[in-house]
Parts: C-alpha cells; sequence; structure tokens
C-alpha cells in the first residue's frame, strides 16, 4: 500500500506532447521580432506551469527570462511594484552569471537597467518625482504667481521647462522605457516575462497585472507569456467593465468584452488540452517517475486504481491534477483504515468526483443505507426507486448505473452495515462534507460556472438588443441561446440549494423567480416572431416593447448574481 501522496509540482519530465509544445512555443520566442504576448490557456490543473517551465529551460541562455508568481504577491497595493522588482532581479542575476558568453557592456547596460527600475519602483510607490536631474517644481504656485512666471521666464527656462514632466508616474515610466530600450537595443535583447497563477489571483488584481504588461508592450524587446483560465479571466473582465453599480444602470459607451481584451492582449494563444483515456497510462507513468524513486508498491496503484480512472474520465476528459487529487484522496484514506475495501473505497471517491454524479454521492453521505437499499431496488426492476429516495437521484445519467453494475460497484452493494458506516467515515476525511459548502457563495467553481453562464446571457442579450429591424431569423436564434443561458442558471441553482448554506441565503429564491419570469419572457418574445417571415406590424411593435422589458430584466439578474460573489 503506498504510504506517500503525490505532490501537486510541476513536472520535471513532461509528457502528453508537452516537450513538442514547449519547443514550438520556444522557437517562435527566438525568431519572431520580440514585441508580443502569449496566452497559454488552461482550466485549473491542465498544466500550464509545467508548459511554461518547459519552454523557459529551453530558452537560449542570453535571453533574459523572468518569472512572475502573481497569486504571491496578491496582497501587495500596487502590483506594479513587485513585478518591476522580479523583472530588476532576473536582470542582475543575468548580468551576475559569469556562464553566459556576452558582450560585457551588455551585462553593463542590464545592471543599468535594473537600477533605473529600483528608483522608478520606489517613485511610483511614493508618488514622488523620480530624480534624474530634474528641476524641483513647486507645486503650491497660484493663478496670479503661474501668470507671472510666464511673463518674465526667458528662453532657457521654457527649454527646461519644456523637458521637465510633473507626474511622478510620468517620469517614472519614462526612465524605465528609456533604460530598458538601451539594454534591449530595439529587440536585439530579448526579456521574456513570464506570468503564472494570474487566475487563482482576486479579480481586480488579475487585471492589474494585466493592465501593466501593457506598460511594456511599446517595447521591442519584450516577449510575455501567461498562464490563465480564459473563461475566468473573461468573466472577471466582462463583470469589472460591464455595470458601473449595484442599480443595474451600465457604463456608458459601449461595453468591453472580456473575450476581445483577452484577443487583443495575447497574439498568440495556445489552449492546453486535457487528458483523454487512451493518455492515461503515459500519465501515470511520468507522475510515478517524477518522484525519481522507485516506489514498490506503485504496481499496486497502477493494477488496483487505474480501472476507475476510465469512469472518472468518462466519455469527456479531465484535467491532470484531478487525477492526482482522485488518487491522494484513496491513499489518505488506505492509510487511515487499511481494512477498508480497495474497489469499493474508489467507487465512492468517483462518485464525490463526477459533477453528473454528485446527487448520488450527497445521498449516500446523509442516508447511506437507505441510498443503497434503493440502489438495490432500482437496479431489481424497480424504476421509481431512486427517485422516490430523493428526486434529485432521478437525473443520474446511465452511465452512473453501468458502473454500480460492474465488479467493482457490486462490491459497495456487498458491503453490510458496519462496513458501510467504516466507508463514511473514511470518506468524511478526504471529501467536503454538505455543511461544508462544497458549492459554497464563494465556492470558486460556482463563481466561474456562474461567471462563463451570466458572460453568455449578457453576450445574447446584446446581441438581442443590436439586431436590425426585421432580422426575424436572428432574433429566434438569439432567444434560444438565451433560454439555453437560461437553463444552465437553472441546473446551476438546482445543484447548489442542495448545500445547507445556500438555504439560508434568500437572493438564490429571489434568483430563481427572475430566471423563472425570464424564462416565461422569453418564451413569449419567441411566440410573437412566430415561426416564419411575415409578421404583423402590430405584433412586431409588441415584441420590441416587451424587448426593452425584458432586457433591463436580464440586467437586473446578472447584478444580483454579481452582488452574491
Amino acid at each position: 500500500m503506498p504510504r506517500k501522496i503525490l505532490l501537486d509540482n510541476p513536472s520535471v519530465d513532461p509528457v502528453l506532447g508537452f516537450k513538442e509544445y514547449a519547443s514550438g512555443l520556444k522557437d517562435l520566442i527566438e525568431r519572431s521580432d520580440p514585441q508580443f504576448s502569449v496566452g497559454v490557456f488552461g482550466g485549473w490543473g491542465s498544466g500550464k506551469t509545467t508548459l511554461m517551465l518547459a519552454i523557459k529551460d529551453q530558452l537560449d541562455d542570453q535571453i533574459v527570462s523572468v518569472w512572475f508568481n502573481a497569486w504571491r504577491y496578491e496582497k501587495e497595493e500596487h502590483l506594479i511594484i513587485p513585478l518591476l522588482d522580479v523583472l530588476r532581479d532576473a536582470l542582475v542575476a543575468w548580468a551576475a552569471d559569469t556562464e553566459i558568453e556576452i558582450d560585457p557592456s551588455v551585462k553593463k547596460r542590464a545592471i543599468k537597467a535594473a537600477s533605473t527600475i529600483t528608483k522608478a519602483a520606489r517613485a511610483i510607490f511614493a508618488g514622488i518625482t523620480v530624480k534624474v536631474k530634474l528641476p524641483v517644481v513647486e507645486l503650491g504656485l497660484d493663478a496670479n504667481q503661474a501668470v507671472t512666471a510666464w511673463r518674465e521666464s526667458s528662453s532657457a527656462d521654457d527649454a527646461r521647462d519644456a523637458q521637465s514632466p510633473q507626474s511622478p508616474y510620468h517620469a517614472s515610466f519614462k526612465a524605465l522605457h528609456e533604460s530598458l530600450g538601451e539594454f534591449t537595443q530595439r529587440g536585439k535583447q530579448r526579456i521574456v516575462v513570464f506570468i503564472d497563477d494570474l487566475d487563482r489571483c482576486l479579480p481586480s488584481n488579475a487585471l492589474q497585472v494585466l493592465e501593466s504588461m501593457k506598460l511594456f508592450f511599446d517595447l521591442e524587446g519584450f516577449v510575455f507569456v501567461v498562464g490563465l483560465d480564459q473563461s475566468v479571466i473573461e468573466a472577471c473582465i466582462n463583470w469589472n467593465y460591464r455595470y458601473s453599480n449595484n442599480s443595474g444602470d451600465a457604463i456608458s459607451g459601449p461595453p468591453i468584452s472580456g473575450q476581445d481584451y483577452i484577443k487583443k492582449l495575447f497574439q498568440v494563444p495556445f489552449n492546453l488540452p486535457a487528458i483523454s483515456r487512451d493518455q492515461v497510462d503515459n500519465y501515470l507513468t511520468a507522475i510515478f517517475l517524477d518522484g525519481k524513486e522507485k516506489d514498490a508498491n506503485r504496481d499496486n496503484l497502477m493494477e488496483v486504481v487505474r480501472p476507475h480512472l476510465d469512469v472518472l474520465i468518462g466519455d469527456s476528459e479531465v484535467n491532470p491534477r484531478e487525477i492526482k487529487r482522485y488518487i491522494n484522496a484513496y491513499i489518505l484514506q488506505k492509510l487511515i483504515q487499511p481494512d477498508l475495501d480497495d474497489d469499493a473505497t474508489l467507487v465512492l471517491l468517483a462518485f464525490s468526483f463526477r459533477p453528473d454524479w454528485r446527487a448520488a454521492y450527497q445521498a449516500f453521505r446523509s442516508k447511506h443505507d437507505a441510498f443503497i437499499e434503493a440502489v438495490k431496488r432500482q437496479l431489481g426492476g424497480e424504476e421509481s426507486a431512486l427517485n422516490d429516495l430523493n428526486p434529485n437521484l432521478a437525473n443520474l445519467p446511465q452511465s452512473f448505473f453501468q458502473y454500480i453494475k460492474s465488479d467493482s460497484g457490486r462490491k459497495l452493494l456487498s458491503l453490510d452495515a458496519p462496513q458501510l458506516d467504516e466507508q463514511v467515515r473514511a470518506l468524511r476525511v478526504t471529501q467536503p462534507s454538505e455543511e461544508a459548502g462544497a458549492y459554497s457563495p464563494l465556492s470558486r467553481g460556482v463563481k466561474t460556472e456562474l461567471y462563463t453562464i451570466g458572460g453568455d446571457l449578457r453576450r445574447s442579450a446584446d446581441k438581442l438588443d443590436g439586431l436590425r429591424p426585421y432580422d426575424l431569423t436572428g432574433a429566434r436564434e438569439t432567444l434560444e441561446g438565451i433560454r439555453k443561458s437560461i437553463e444552465k442558471f437553472n441546473y446551476t441553482l438546482q445543484q447548489v440549494s442542495e448545500d445547507q448554506p445556500f438555504r439560508q441565503i434568500p437572493e438564490i429564491d429571489d434568483a430563481k423567480i427572475q430566471l423563472q419570469q425570464l424564462k416565461n419572457d422569453t418564451d413569449v418574445l419567441t411566440f410573437l416572431l412566430g415561426r416564419s417571415d411575415d409578421i404583423q406590424l402590430e405584433d412586431y411593435e409588441k415584441f420590441l416593447e416587451r424587448r426593452t422589458k425584458f432586457l433591463g430584466s436580464v440586467q437586473r439578474l446578472l447584478v444580483m448574481f454579481n452582488s452574491l460573489f
């Protein structure tokens, strides 16, 4: 039996095509004109850090590599300051590396740039003028003194004042650009900045880092490689720029789309694929080899756990971190209670890890005896057994029943009452309880899901608002998109309502009522449009009138969800 967990560290010897990905991106960075940014897009645990480290390791040593872990500095009020500090440290370390064979003058320029970064960062932080031999300006002059100074000034004074920036930020960034530009020599020397863990930051901090990147975009010689979950960042941008206050009033002017923002920011998008069934064996081999030792119990894991991973993945894909979590949960339960049946333990963990089986997990935790009995009766032909126990169990997919009828599933069904009690106690050690709020208001997974659905709903509402007159086909298609978003909202709220914390939040019930009203309004609008392009003027005018009220309702609903986060 294994006695240690699998660490959640970036792989030192990546597989799943990561070496090829890294090699291609490394060539692109080294051969292209250095004035662009790469977005490494992937969900939680998809391997973004592993890929970026692989790229960094392959870069030519004459390139200055900068690694900025955004999440580490989240408590900083102004994230531009630690970003500049990390850049400064990288320049100093690169210049001090005796193994890098390069003209000494280039290393001197690196030190000079690092020195300027220190002064500029200090000035930005303190809000004072950068001391680069600029005259001190008296800020307390009144209007009369200003006019007198204008009349009495000489040509020399005018020339001097014309070159004197008054904003500490302008002076600082000007000095930064000049010094870094001198170092990069219009792209002859490259600086590659890797930004990791951006989507683990709070939305405001994540946006602050992205905005800080723009300061370097007009400097030849800079390449940014950023790992992020595109859906999370897009949702943050949508919510940050869409509304000005809690009243639901939109900011004047066109809204900033998160999708468009990302497209403009990253000229090179790279989407990391998840793990499919046919890649699981290669991945397992890689994570065991990363331990740099031969685990005597590795064969046990491969033999016992491996068949259940196909079920965990199902017909879709899964991110690498989720596989590690599944294995680690099994290891911990077996260490605490070695006598637990292997297959029964892994079956129950699959219940908790598969989102579409979560109802089964909750039912087992709350009433395990009744749940097991209902499953047996349903498998025996009583089709309503699970539905009678809990209506949420009526929606379990066919894959669940195929799994529970397998030899592994039968192991769970064959346990007696004391053995089931032991399984429940072990499960509580590694899996969140309902009381802990697996889908709490601050749950990252639920927030991301609602953000994404909200973004889809907002875009559809915008499209409906901007349709050309009498574009009936476009209107019908857009209303269908809105109806699907409403269904997704309802499904997500139904899931989270099963958890105790949400039962104490009246806004959830209010949201359900609003969603039902929106669904009704969508049906009415669709009915008014009819099925053909031949529509009466009266009906079309009713459609336009109801559309205006409908869009206001959509906006109020989105603001309500925003307040929950």
